[in-house]
């Protein structure tokens, strides 16, 4: 399941989720599925995003250093809150 659920109007930042179901966990469908989100929430004008994500969860940690560029991270009771903009693909033409 992803979703876009909701943009602040304050900062301009549109807050996600993504569940990949244990049975799929492992076989990059939460890579696939946060980048399908980010470009087409960027194809409506959406840059900046933010995300909770469990503090122990390093699989999607790891997708969001490869995917993402961090803004701003705040650890509180076990679950980080990432405020990111997503990483240009590479080749993708500018402009």
């Amino acid at each position: 399941v992803a979703r876009s659920s909701h943009r602040s109007a304050v900062t301009g930042t549109t807050e996600i989720a993504i569940v990949v179901e244990d049975a799929w966990q492992s076989r990059g469908v939460g890579s696939l599925l946060l980048d399908a989100l980010l470009a087409a929430a960027e194809t409506r004008g959406q840059r900046r995003f933010k995300a909770d994500v469990l503090a122990d969860n390093r699989p999607m940690l790891r997708v969001l250093a490869r995917l993402a560029d961090v803004r701003r991270r705040e650890l509180d009771h076990g679950v980080l809150t990432i405020e990111f903009e997503r990483r240009p693909v590479a080749g993708a033409a500018s402009g």
